[in-house]
């Protein structure tokens, strides 16, 4: 039976299916892909973590294609696929088909910051009741959080992703388009080996699910 909307508000969290060799290999690079299976894992369970306690939201997970089906996922989550040729499509398509499920207030985050609370998500859905759109910018030029309240999805209109001025550009669009917005305090992606050397105390309690 299809489970359906509950609250006002949506937390779409983007992840890609947890399999060997296709998950953090930038760390795998200087350790292993086992190590980059285990450590991407642990932040799965980490951003699950994270997301079931901020209650006001209902939690919409996208996986990169079909989920083998091992993942240890809460009940309540909603599961998708995304859809689309680059990330920019696939969050816009992501953010519009949950927006047009009647929620208030959207905000999107991946899987890759250990640093994230669920008091960030309170902030940024806070944020949301005075601007239009906010954003949560990463040390490594990228962001780890964006929300809005309507489809402002040019906000996604990046011609490459995976670099260090992601965060720069997109704050760009947002300014071109006249869009009010929040930024909320600046966190860390986990992508290397001396992400990894400096992050790994936030993980150390997880296990690999």
């Amino acid at each position: 039976m299809q489970k359906k909307k509950k609250k006002d508000e949506a937390l779409i969290v983007f992840l890609k299916i947890p399999q060997k060799g296709r998950v953090k290999t930038r760390l795998a690079t200087d350790t292993d892909d086992d190590t980059a299976l285990k450590v991407y894992k642990k932040l799965i369970s980490l951003t699950f973590d994270r997301a079931a306690a901020y209650e006001k939201a209902d939690v919409h997970l996208f996986f990169t294609g079909e989920r083998g089906g091992d993942e240890a996922i809460p009940e309540r989550f909603f599961i998708h696929s995304q859809k689309g040729e680059n990330l920019g499509a696939r969050m816009t398509n992501a953010f519009r088909k949950i927006l047009g499920k009647g929620y208030s207030k959207v905000c999107i985050i991946g899987s890759d910051c250990p640093e994230l609370e669920s008091s960030h998500l309170g902030d940024a859905f806070s944020a949301l009741d005075a601007v239009d759109v906010v954003v949560g910018p990463a040390r490594d030029g990228g962001y780890y959080l964006l929300g809005m309240k309507k489809d402002d999805t040019a906000v996604f209109g990046l011609e490459r992703w995976s670099h260090a001025d992601v965060f720069e550009q997109t704050m760009q669009i947002i300014k071109e388009k006249k869009l009010s917005y929040a930024q909320l305090r600046q966190l860390s992606d986990l992508d290397d080996i001396t992400d990894y050397n400096r992050l790994k105390h936030l993980l150390d309690k997880y296990e690999a699910r």
